[in-house]
């Protein structure tokens, strides 16, 4: 029989025709690597072969057991219990899961033996340039000569000594530093062929599970980077010496109870070892959030600057959120804060809900150094906080960041999508229940008026309610100098004499967004230098209108395009674009603060905006802005027609704007009314600076010598 040919040693000028070889079950890995093959242009997936994948599940069970024998029910019982996490926390991902594997199934050529004649001959007429490996069994010459330009192969374990899955287990167990992945070709000394390419993770110290995902997803990506490299003629192999390693044994449950009690030894470990910083043995604060920066959103802005705030002030502070980035590093530090990147990762709109698994894990490990747990947005990690063991030792903060956190309204729109209401018994119920372990909390920020009267409302005491706004960092918004704002459009290249009309915020439907192209169709007419810049991106919010927003503006049958209309992306420094701008529009329907209309203030923009929620707190002629009813289309069209006419109001209500922002949002005033909650709740804090004598609320000041809203509520 005659062997395959080299590597070609230029590009085939065509896909690449690929036979995939998989195990006797269809595991995520292979699946996961047909998608990858199906979605690249210049790879042909041809078909596979696969080793009774077919089994009945009673045969499955069977043939475990024969494997595995005393360790088979272990097995078994991880595997469901696995397979239920993933459904409860990845519902969407599961399913879809689930249908790529049926879909890869179908194009399987199922066979008890893969060296049978009929299934030698169906390759052959397949005709494949190269056969790829994964999972599947011992190949024999007769099969693996077959392919064109030969047999490649996945194989775990560092070089020269890797044999299976089990080879990274041993690394594990031995505590060694790094655990590696090879992608090699096929002969017939087994495991002995040349490499085609390799890498390696971090094992020391990491979870068995978490370092076969990291190898999963590094072998995927080294076995397309081989299978395109054969492609395009770039292929290279290296021999290596010492091939093949030693064959492991497989763990036993001996090896298997050695490696649990070696795990509870470090978990244990990390727990007494504690990393939080301590400073003059204050207390640290422990900042559970949703997300956090790099992601870009007025919550992630206010997380990462009230951390840096306390940190400044002397608070130690360590971070908890959602690792949104699959290969974000799980443990980081972002201004100084210490921050846990925890699973599960990736988009998703149901993944957040995970972190009520997760999150427990970090409160207990920093339970003695930072006992204060303040959780910004409670609508899912209220609970864990609430109810993770040690609930006496801790004091806890509830922080809404939106409206509807507490009465429930805020799921309604995710509610209805699975056929549900907030009046539906059961939903009702879980809303009652929750609410009744949330109220028992220590402290309550309200960010607005309206936040603290639906707590009020859903029966938080009113002594525990302290009304703090969201604060804002006066150097960084500013008003332009002058000569700024000329350069920073020419930066932008935006129109230097134009008229910029800026809204800044995710592009959601409840922004009121499509009010305000509908309003800008009209307006544009009337103002032919004035111009409309939309900052941010619609992401993975339910409630995303980005799409939409676009084709709107584009226009299409029937509909005429909207002039002078940009979208600028999600960017970090949004500073920019507020000194380019002239006026500031926000037509939110639902607000609990305003962020991006306290950021406009301080950049000395007069602001358009409805007085949804918290908003009604910001907005007001004396105050810089001009208020509008939500929804009101007339009236956004006439406040923006008057500023856009009389460049002399806009200018005035700009620099009231700047005075109120300067006295009510600064983060130095938000800050110290942060530290006045401490001390209350912690004496390691000191007296509240800013208490009256006889215990009153403290107070932020507002302009003209009057007094803000109360950060405690009376």
């Amino acid at each position: 029989m005659s062997g395959p040919e080299p590597f070609p040693k230029a590009p085939l000028g065509r896909p690449i025709r690929v036979l995939l070889i998989c195990g006797p079950a269809l595991e995520r890995g292979p699946v996961r690597f047909s998608v990858l093959l199906d979605r690249h242009p210049q790879v042909e997936l041809v078909g596979g072969i696969c080793e009774t994948a077919g089994l009945s599940a009673g045969k499955r069970i069977s043939d475990l057991v024969r494997r595995r024998r005393i360790l088979a029910p272990a097995v078994l019982a991880a595997g469901l219990l696995t397979a239920a996490l993933r459904t409860a926390t990845s519902p969407v991902q599961e399913l879809r899961w689930q249908r790529e594997r049926r879909a890869l199934a179908q194009r399987l050529l199922i066979t008890p033996d893969l060296h049978q004649p009929e299934v030698l001959e169906w390759v052959r007429d397949t005709d494949p340039d190269l056969a790829l490996s994964y999972g599947g069994p011992i190949l024999r010459p007769e099969l693996f000569r077959i392919p064109r330009f030969g047999t490649l192969g996945i194989h775990h374990g560092r070089l020269p000594d890797y044999r299976g899955k089990k080879t990274t287990f041993w690394a594990l167990l031995n505590d060694e530093e790094r655990a590696g992945v090879t992608i090699q070709k096929i002969t017939e000394g087994l495991d002995a062929g040349p490499v085609v390419k390799s890498g390696e993770v971090l094992a020391r110290g990491r979870s068995r599970g978490r370092v076969f995902r990291q190898l999963e997803d590094l072998g995927l990506d080294l076995y397309l980077q081989a299978v395109l490299a054969v492609a395009s003629g770039t292929a290279r192999t290296r021999q290596v010496a010492g091939l093949p390693g030693p064959l492991y044994r497989d763990p036993g449950p001996v090896d298997l109870l050695r490696y649990g009690a070696k795990r509870c030894r470090e978990l244990a470990s990390s727990v007494r070892s504690d990393p939080g910083p301590t400073l003059g043995g204050r207390a640290g604060l422990l900042l559970l959030t949703e997300s956090y920066h790099p992601m870009v959103g007025g919550g992630e802005t206010q997380a990462r600057a009230l951390a840096a705030e306390l940190s400044r002030r002397g608070v130690p502070v360590v971070a908890a959120t959602r690792r949104w980035e699959p290969h974000a590093p799980s443990l980081g530090a972002v201004d100084g804060t210490l921050v846990h990147r925890l699973a599960p990762s990736g988009q998703g709109h149901l993944k957040k809900w995970g972190l009520v698994l997760t999150v427990p894990r970090v409160i207990r490990r920093h339970r003695a150094s930072h006992p204060i747990v303040f959780v910004q947005g409670f609508r899912i990690l209220g609970i864990p906080a609430m109810l993770t063991p040690g609930r006496r030792r801790r004091q806890v903060i509830l922080k809404a960041d939106s409206m509807g956190e507490m009465s429930g309204a805020f799921f309604a729109p995710g509610l209805r999508r699975l056929g549900l209401s907030t009046r539906f018994l059961p939903v009702r119920l879980a809303l009652r229940l929750r609410n009744r372990t949330l109220r028992r909390a220590d402290a309550f920020v309200a960010i607005s008026s309206a936040v603290a009267d639906e707590l009020v409302e859903c029966g938080v005491p009113r002594e525990r309610i302290h009304r703090i706004p969201n604060g804002i960092d006066l150097q960084r918004f500013r008003p332009p100098r002058t000569g700024e704002k000329v350069a920073e459009r020419r930066f932008l290249e935006l129109p230097e004499a134009a008229r910029i009309v800026l809204y800044t915020g995710r592009l959601v439907s409840y922004k009121g967004l499509p009010l305000l192209l509908d309003v800008w169709s009209r307006l544009a007419g009337r103002h032919p230098r004035a111009h409309l810049v939309l900052v941010g991106e619609g992401g993975a919010d339910i409630h995303s209108c980005e799409a939409e927003l676009r084709a709107r503006v584009e226009g299409g049958p029937g509909r005429a395009p909207i002039p002078r209309v940009h979208f600028a992306g999600a960017v970090q420094e949004v500073e920019r674009f507020l000194k380019v701008a002239d006026i500031f529009v926000f037509p939110s329907e639902s607000e609990s603060f305003g962020i991006s209309v306290a950021e406009a203030m301080a950049a000395g923009l007069p602001v358009v905006a409805t007085r949804a929620g918290g908003l009604a707190d910001l907005v007001s002629d004396e105050w810089g802005g001009i208020p509008v009813p939500v929804g009101d289309g007339q009236a956004l069209e006439e406040a923006l027609h008057r500023l856009l006419s009389e460049p002399e109001l806009a200018v005035e209500l700009g620099r009231r704007g700047v005075r109120t922002a300067r006295a009510r949002f600064g983060m130095e005033a938000v800050g110290a009314a942060y530290m006045d909650l401490l001390a209350v709740l912690m004496p390691s804090f000191g007296s509240p600076s800013s208490l009256s004598r006889d215990g009153g609320p403290s107070r932020i000041g507002v302009p003209g010598g009057s007094t803000g809203s109360d950060f405690r509520s009376s």
